[in-house]
């Protein structure tokens, strides 16, 4: 009931991501992680979203990166979907540490070295899921040049993955002509942008603007979010959806997914909020 892979010596192996789908498939709780190479985790399936908030705040307000991780993974390893995740818990996190860092709580480098933290936490999330196909859809995205935010196109990367997606994430401060050589060297279905800082906003809307119809040709469908993206900057824009939650980004996922049959040319449809 759970894929194994031959190794060298002709031993059948199980692969973590087999064991954690069978394991929540069939409703079963994880007794002994450690044996799968995790952290001990005997509390998973009891830490609630609402609970893990506050815990989540402490432990990266203090640094403690080994009870952040075991937070996350709890929910990782629980019924949560990693979208509700980073929406419901990590970005609640990051706006109270915002706030703290506001009123002055909280210290600039508290504030950088929980971002740190989070990101290295998403980077050990991939071994919870199976490597995407070859055959899967192809998904390529980042962040535009003056934005040093790594977490959120981390993330969005991460759920990609989750959905079946053959995502990878290019990175942090790019810019919109080395986005556009990407599109159409890669060729692929989707690309996001997360936009989070801006530094001058008609420059943006500009380079956007032209890497989209620098891409239009490719059929690529184009998702934007991030907090910096107001409604008055997106009236300028043009671009496929507008994602203001991860959730939005999984079910935009899901449902452009079933169509990955037709080519990408076929997929391209404007469909703005």
């Amino acid at each position: 009931m759970i894929h194994t892979v031959k190794t060298a010596g002709g031993h059948r192996r199980l692969l973590l991501p087999d064991v954690l789908e069978f394991a929540k498939a069939q409703g079963y709780k994880l007794i002994e992680t450690e044996i799968l190479g995790l952290p001990n985790l005997n509390q998973a399936n009891e830490r609630s979203l609402e609970v893990a908030k506050s815990e989540l705040i402490e432990a990266l307000v203090t640094g403690n990166e080994t009870l952040s991780r075991q937070i996350v993974m709890e929910l990782v390893l629980s019924d949560h979907r990693l979208c509700d995740i980073c929406d419901e818990v990590i970005a609640y996190a990051f706006h109270q540490v915002g706030d703290l860092w506001d009123s002055g709580t909280v210290e600039v480098y508290q504030e950088r070295r929980a971002c740190e933290i989070v990101v290295r936490i998403m980077h050990k999330l991939r071994q919870f899921y199976k490597t995407p196909s070859e055959l899967a859809p192809l998904a390529i995205g980042g962040s535009p040049s003056g934005d040093p935010y790594t977490l959120p196109t981390t993330m969005s990367e991460l759920i990609l993955r989750e959905n079946g997606w053959r995502a990878t994430s290019l990175g942090i401060n790019l810019p919109f002509d080395s986005l556009s050589a990407a599109v159409r060297d890669q060729h692929p279905h989707l690309f996001w942008l997360s936009v989070s800082f801006i530094e001058d906003e008609e420059e943006f809307i500009t380079g956007f603007n032209e890497f989209v119809d620098a891409v239009k040709p490719i059929g690529t469908a184009v998702l934007v979010g991030g907090k910096a993206l107001t409604d008055q900057i997106r009236k300028h824009m043009n671009f496929t959806s507008f994602c203001d939650r991860m959730r939005n980004l999984e079910e935009f996922a899901q449902t452009f997914r079933r169509d990955v049959s037709l080519s990408p040319t076929d997929l391209s449809t404007t469909t703005k909020p």
